[in-house]
């Protein structure tokens, strides 16, 4: 008689509703997993990203995490913990890790993965209090977690120079690696994509006002996704129409179709997700000078960031585009970047080296 294969059940754990780098990664693991697998998310809201998994067939259950504590949801938490029902719970971004960890100091579970997917610049700095309650946390489930993944070099660094040595694996949130024939030609006017959620901290308060400051003649900005800056960003829409307000695009490959050049405007970013997509692609970025986007832009020349968090230095770097070859020179850099290290079949190959190491630690 063929014995019958139960799939180790996995709850990933995610405190935002919405569509992000840290979301679109749970997707992808969820994608190319499943079938080894069955897995559940748990969410700390409810938004876009949950009916997104509703749409596609995937189990979730909302913990309602407001902030980062939330009694009934670290009461949920608990019973979570203590029903053991998952073979291993996937801690997925910051927020939520803290219900588990000190719900862990009760319950004495020991299947957690830990992934460190949103480090927002140096707001979890070890110099900072929510760093060193970041890295309290770590060091109370170091001795239980699986295993500490790093998304970036910047992050590794970061805890390596800290006085907590955790144990990290370099794993990407990684991407379908693709090949561009074709030779991509400036528009007039150019193009300018921006694609993070709309969202204050992801840089649009200097966008809009470097646009009623300057217009920027001879430039399209072609804004996508949602927040809580869509209200603002469509009225900006009908005031200039050189802004294109283009909402969520869930085909990607039709998002970056309509512009020329990414403009990423935020200082805070834990991956970069549309940074390595963009560059995958053959799309030149505009970035704010930041540690991670130095990994992510490797060999990438310095006319490419904007120093200054200024509407002013982020204008004279645009108007490079028109005056010089800044526009060539960005897309020959972008032959010399290593996109092999974000390969997705690759990191999620990693990934699941990780599970199969739990699940082998919990049967010994």
């Amino acid at each position: 008689m063929k014995k019958h294969y139960r799939r180790p059940k996995i709850l990933l754990v995610s405190q935002l509703p919405i569509i992000g780098g840290e979301q679109l990664h749970i997707l992808e693991i969820i994608n190319r997993l499943s079938d080894k697998y069955d897995f559940t998310v748990a969410l700390g809201g409810e938004g876009v990203f949950t009916r997104l998994l509703e749409k596609n067939g995937i189990k979730f259950f909302v913990l309602k995490m407001s902030g980062h504590m939330n009694i009934m949801a670290f009461f949920k938490t608990l019973k979570i913990l203590n029903k053991r029902e998952y073979d291993i719970i996937h801690l997925h971004s910051p927020r939520a890790a803290y219900y588990f960890i000190l719900g862990n100091v009760f319950s004495r579970r020991t299947q957690f993965v830990w992934t460190h997917h949103i480090f927002i610049g140096d707001a979890f700095s070890p110099r900072t209090f929510k760093g060193r309650l970041y890295l309290w946390g770590a060091k109370l489930l170091h001795k239980n977690v699986a295993l500490n993944i790093a998304v970036s070099n910047y992050v590794k660094e970061m805890y390596q120079n800290s006085s907590f040595k955790g144990k990290f694996n370099m794993i990407y949130n990684g991407i379908e690696i693709l090949k561009h024939t074709s030779v991509r030609k400036l528009n007039n006017p150019i193009r300018l994509g921006i694609v993070s959620r709309l969202e204050e901290f992801k840089g649009y308060s200097l966008l809009i006002e470097m646009i009623r400051k300057y217009e920027l003649p001879g430039f399209e900005f072609h804004i996508f996704n949602t927040g809580s800056m869509s209200d603002g960003v469509e009225k900006l829409s009908k005031a200039y129409p050189s802004v294109k307000y283009r909402g969520f695009v869930e085909d990607k490959d039709v998002m970056y179709e309509k512009f020329d050049v990414l403009l990423l405007l935020s200082r805070f970013e834990g991956f970069g997700y549309v940074t390595v997509e963009a560059v995958a692609r053959g799309i030149p970025v505009i970035a704010y000078d930041t540690s991670l986007n130095r990994e992510l832009l490797s060999d990438y020349p310095d006319e490419g960031f904007f120093k200054k968090y200024s509407s002013e230095s982020l204008k004279d770097t645009l108007e490079q585009l028109k005056d010089t070859d800044l526009y060539q020179t960005l897309l020959s850099a972008l032959e010399k970047i290593d996109l092999d290290r974000f390969d997705s079949c690759k990191n999620i190959h990693r990934l699941e080296d990780v599970y199969k190491g739990v699940l082998n630690e919990n049967r010994n």
